[in-house]
C-alpha cells in the first residue's frame, strides 16, 4: 500500500500576513503585493506542504526576506547500483578544490564531521532504502553565513515540520560564485518508514524554511536592496518576473498589444516606478530585437519571446561552464556549438577533447566539449550509455561522435513483426534464439558495438519502458500481448519525450597529440599517411595541432628508419600485437585458443593499451587469452572471474569472429527484471 505523504498540522488561525511599511501597504493587485509571499498550491503528488514557525503560525515568505535557491530530487533505487550510485556522489561532493580553501571539503552531519570512509560503510545500510533525497541549498548571502551551522538549523527546521529525526549528511563547496551546500537525506525516517514528502513541500516547503533561517541571522532585505534587484532583472537575459507581465497584458489585450499610457492624477509612486520599469525592460527587449514600439506607449512583444529569453539563458549558463576549459585556448575564439537534447546529431563530429564535468550537479548530467576537426567548439550533452563504459575519453583524447544510424530498425517495428499476426505475443527467450540463428546464418545484423546478449537486452528495456507507458501488457515473465497499432502509439510516446539525443562516443585514441609523436607503436597520426587530403581539411585550432604533430611524427618516424606509406597504422598495431603475445608467453605460456560457441572459465590479470584501443589479458587454465575491449560491456577488475565464449557475428554482410567476456559471479539484467516482476 502506497505510503501517504507526510503532513504537518497547520495552525487553525489561518494564514500569516506579513505587514509591511504604510509606503509600501498597496492594494492586493500590485505588483510588491505579489512578491509578499509565495502561496504552495497542491499538485497531483499530494496536498500542499506547510510548516510552522516557532511562533506557531504559517511560515510564509515576505519579499524583504533574504533570498535561497533550494533545489530537491529523489533517487530512487535499491541494491548493489544504489550504493554504487551513492559512493560515486560521495567521491564527487568530496573531490578536491572544492573546499573553503581549495581543498577537499568535510562531511558533516548531526554528530560533527564525517569521513569518506565511514559514509561509504554508512551506504551499506542504505542499500535496501527505496529512495533518497538529494538538495542543494545556496543562499545569496552566502559568504555572509557559517554555511555549515546554517545548514545544521535548516535541517532542525525541516525535522519539526516533519515530526522526525532525519539521517543526513552534507558537504559545502566554495569553487563557485555563489558558495552552497549538498545535503543528502536517508529516504526513511527514525521509525525504519518509507519517508514521503509531498511535491509541494519538496518545490516550496524547504526553500521557505532556508529563507526564514536565513533572514534571522542577516535580517531582512531592506527597500533599497529589493529596487536594486529589480532593477538588475531589467536589463538580463532571462525570461524575468516583468516578462511574464508583459505576455500576459499582451495575450488578455484584444488587439494583441501592450498600452502603457501615462498615469495622472493622483498616482502612487509604486504605480511610477512599475511603468517605469516596464518601459525601460521594453526599450532593452527592443534592442535586442524583441520587442516592438507601434506608437508611443504602445508595444508588441516577439511571439516566442519566453523560448528566445529562455533559450539565451541556458545558453549563458552553458557558457559559464565551459568557460574554464577555455582559457588560454585559442578554441575559445571558435564558434561554440551548442548540441541540445531535443535536437538529434545530423553529422559526425571528430576532434580532440577539451574537457568534460557536470552540467547540473543535482542530477548528475554530463557534458563534453570538443575542439572539431570543422573549425568549431561543440558542447555536448552526455547519456548514459553515450561513452564506453569501460575506458571513457579524458581532456586530449581523440574522439568521434556519431548520430545514430539511420539503418538501425526501430525496436517497436522488429517487436511487431516478431509478435505476429496471430497471438500477439512477444517472447523474449524465443526472439533470443531467432536472432541467434538468424546472425550466424547472415541474415541478420547485429550492431557492431554490441553483444546478442546486450542487443536482446535492449528490447527488453524498451518494452518495459513500453508497459510503463501501458502500450503494451505483460502476460508472463519476458512475454508481452502487443498491439497491432503499437508502432504508431510508440511514435506519439517518442514525440512527447524532449530527451532525444542520441549519439556515440567513440574514442580514436587514447593517447594525446604530444604523446603520439613519439610513440614506438601505431598511432592515431599514422591513420593519416593514407590520405593527405583528409589532412588538409582540417579546419580550425583541432587541425592545427594536427598538423603540427604529423610533422614532428613524420621526423620521428624516418628518424626510426621507418618509411611512412598508407598502410603504416595497420603495420605498425600488427608488430604491436605480437610484441604483447611474446611477452605474455614468458608469464603465461601459450595462447589460448577457442572453438566456436566453446565457454572458457579465467581470470583477469590486466588491461594493455594499443595503439587503437585497448586490450583485456585473461589467464586461463590452459594459458592466456588477448581480446579488445567490448564498447558496452563494464570494466573488469583485476582477477575478477569470467566466462570468456567464441561467437560468429555478421555486421554489414560480412561475418567475423569476436570473444566476449562475461562476469561469473554477476546476474544478468534479463534475470534481475525477471525478479522484479
Amino acid at each position: 500500500m502506497k505510503r501517504k505523504p507526510i503532513e504537518p498540522e497547520i495552525d487553525k488561525r489561518g494564514e500569516f500576513e506579513p505587514r509591511l511599511p504604510k509606503a509600501l501597504n498597496v492594494r492586493k493587485t500590485g505588483f510588491l503585493s505579489r512578491l509578499k509571499r509565495h502561496k504552495g498550491g497542491t499538485s497531483k503528488g499530494g496536498k500542499g506542504r506547510r510548516g510552522k514557525d516557532s511562533r506557531g503560525k504559517l511560515r510564509v515568505t515576505p519579499a524583504f526576506s533574504q533570498r535561497v535557491v533550494v533545489k530537491a530530487r529523489v533517487v530512487k533505487g535499491s541494491g548493489d547500483k544504489s550504493v554504487q550510485r551513492m559512493r560515486s556522489h560521495i567521491a564527487y561532493l568530496n573531490r578536491s578544490g572544492t573546499g573553503l580553501t581549495g581543498e577537499r571539503p568535510e562531511f558533516f552531519g548531526r554528530d560533527g564531521n564525517l569521513s569518506r570512509e565511514s559514509l561509504s560503510k554508512e551506504s551499506l545500510n542504505w542499500k535496501e532504502d527505496p529512495h533518497h533525497f538529494r538538495f542543494i541549498v545556496s543562499p545569496e548571502k552566502a559568504s555572509e553565513l557559517d554555511l555549515e551551522n546554517y545548514v545544521r538549523r535548516v535541517i532542525q527546521t525541516m525535522e519539526r515540520d516533519l515530526k522526525s529525526r532525519l539521517t543526513w549528511y552534507a558537504a559545502c563547496h566554495y569553487n563557485t560564485d555563489n558558495p552552497h551546500a549538498h545535503v543528502v537525506v536517508r529516504g526513511v525516517d527514525e521509525k525504519g518508514e518509507p519517508l514521503i514528502l509531498s511535491r509541494d513541500y519538496l518545490s516550496h516547503g524547504i526553500r521557505q524554511a532556508a529563507e526564514q533561517e536565513a533572514t534571522l541571522r542577516l535580517g531582512k532585505r531592506d527597500v533599497k536592496e529589493l529596487s536594486k534587484g529589480i532593477e538588475k532583472t531589467l536589463t538580463e537575459t532571462r525570461f524575468t518576473f516583468i516578462d511574464k507581465e508583459l505576455t500576459r497584458a499582451q495575450s488578455e489585450s484584444k488587439d494583441n498589444q501592450i498600452k502603457l499610457e501615462p498615469l495622472w492624477g493622483n498616482v502612487r509612486e509604486w504605480q511610477k516606478k512599475g511603468r517605469e520599469n516596464k518601459l525601460k525592460r521594453l526599450a532593452f527587449l527592443e534592442r535586442k530585437g524583441l520587442a516592438t514600439e507601434i506608437s508611443s506607449g504602445v508595444w508588441k512583444l516577439q511571439d516566442d519571446l519566453e523560448h528566445t529569453l529562455r533559450e539565451s539563458q541556458q545558453r549563458e549558463k552553458i557558457s559559464a561552464i565551459i568557460s574554464p576549459y577555455l582559457l588560454g585556448l585559442e578554441a575559445r575564439k571558435q564558434e561554440l556549438v551548442i548540441h541540445r537534447e531535443s535536437e538529434p546529431l545530423q553529422q559526425t563530429v571528430r576532434g580532440s577533447v577539451l574537457g568534460k564535468g557536470l552540467s547540473d550537479e543535482l542530477n548528475e548530467k554530463k557534458f563534453m566539449l570538443i575542439s572539431g576537426d570543422d573549425g568549431r567548439t561543440h558542447y555536448f550533452p552526455l547519456g548514459k550509455f553515450s561513452e564506453p563504459q569501460n575506458f571513457p575519453s579524458k581532456e586530449g583524447h581523440i574522439v568521434e561522435v556519431r548520430p545514430p544510424r539511420e539503418s538501425f530498425v526501430k525496436a517497436e517495428s522488429v517487436i511487431s513483426r516478431f509478435a505476429g499476426k496471430a497471438d500477439r505475443i512477444f517472447d523474449l527467450t524465443s526472439f533470443r534464439e531467432h536472432v541467434r540463428s538468424e546472425s550466424e546464418a547472415g541474415r541478420w545484423s547485429l550492431p557492431e558495438h554490441l553483444a546478442l546478449d546486450e542487443y536482446v537486452e535492449l528490447f527488453g528495456t524498451r518494452l518495459d519502458t513500453l508497459e510503463k507507458a501501458g502500450l503494451v501488457k505483460p502476460v508472463s515473465e519476458g512475454r508481452w500481448k502487443i498491439p497491432e497499432d503499437i508502432e504508431s502509439k510508440a511514435e506519439v510516446l517518442s514525440a512527447n519525450n524532449k530527451k532525444v539525443l542520441r549519439l556515440r562516443v567513440s574514442v580514436e585514441s587514447y593517447q594525446s597529440l604530444p604523446e603520439q609523436i613519439n610513440r614506438d607503436g601505431a598511432a592515431w597520426l599514422d591513420k593519416l599517411f593514407s590520405s593527405k587530403e583528409a589532412l588538409s581539411k582540417l579546419r580550425g585550432e583541432f587541425g592545427r595541432e594536427v598538423k603540427r604533430a604529423f610533422s614532428k611524427r613524420e621526423e620521428h618516424l624516418k628518424a626510426q628508419n621507418i618509411t611512412p606509406h598508407k598502410e603504416l597504422f595497420k603495420e605498425l598495431l600488427r608488430k604491436e600485437e605480437q610484441g604483447l603475445k611474446e611477452r605474455l608467453q614468458k608469464s603465461f605460456g601459450t595462447e589460448t585458443t577457442l572453438k566456436d560457441g566453446e565457454e572458457k572459465p579465467a581470470k583477469v590479470v590486466r588491461y594493455e593499451l594499443l595503439g587503437d584501443g585497448y586490450r583485456m589479458v585473461a589467464k586461463s587454465d590452459s594459458g592466456f587469452v588477448v581480446r579488445p575491449v567490448s564498447f558496452r560491456e563494464p570494466q573488469f577488475a583485476y582477477q575478477s572471474e569470467v566466462t570468456l565464449t567464441k561467437a560468429v557475428i555478421a555486421t554489414g554482410g560480412r561475418k567475423r569472429e569476436v570473444i566476449r567476456a562475461k562476469a561469473i559471479s554477476k546476474t544478468s539484467a534479463a534475470q534481475s527484471r525477471g525478479r522484479r516482476r
